[in-house]
């Protein structure tokens, strides 16, 4: 009779162990298409939505970790509204970090956000992150996802 207990007892642990790498493994597997084949940290990402064009740029490169870097947006639509937007971390969580665009005029037709942001170093030396931006245009919602990395060389 022990013995079936035992073996119950052990099923069970198993069971939850499978479902505790089967929870883990789909989290770190999370489905994040970004909506433009750029690296952010090597070049400005030219996005268009229903035919309307938007520029998203790092003022300075390389990002500096553990520094102030600014994040930039620009438009040359004039129904374009900035809502809001974060970073994250992908490779290690890091929390999330919230950004507020302040509108600028960049000319007389380019419209510009500007946010600032600290990107933080962590123990990876290579950190992937994930910028999201909530944008309104003509009164329609529409999210940004980029993925882009940090390398803690740039230190």
């Amino acid at each position: 009779m022990l013995k079936i207990h035992y073996k119950i007892g052990a099923l069970f642990i198993l069971v939850l162990l499978f479902c505790a790498l089967y929870w883990s493994l789909s989290i770190q597997e999370q489905d994040i298409k970004p909506i433009a084949e750029c690296d952010l940290s090597k070049q400005a990402c030219h996005i268009t939505l229903h035919e309307k064009s938007l520029n998203i740029h790092f003022s300075a490169l390389p990002i500096v970790l553990e520094e102030l870097n600014e994040l930039v947006i620009s438009s040359d639509e004039e129904h374009l509204q900035i809502l809001d937007g974060r970073i994250e971390g992908i490779s290690m969580n890091m929390g999330h970090i919230p950004l507020q665009f302040k509108p600028t005029r960049f000319n007389q037709t380019t419209n510009q956000w500007r946010a600032n942001v600290v990107l933080g170093a962590c123990t990876d030396p290579l950190m992937t992150w994930l910028l999201t931006v909530n944008v309104q245009l003509n009164g329609l919602p529409y999210t940004i996802p980029l993925i882009f990395n940090t390398e803690l060389s740039n230190l």
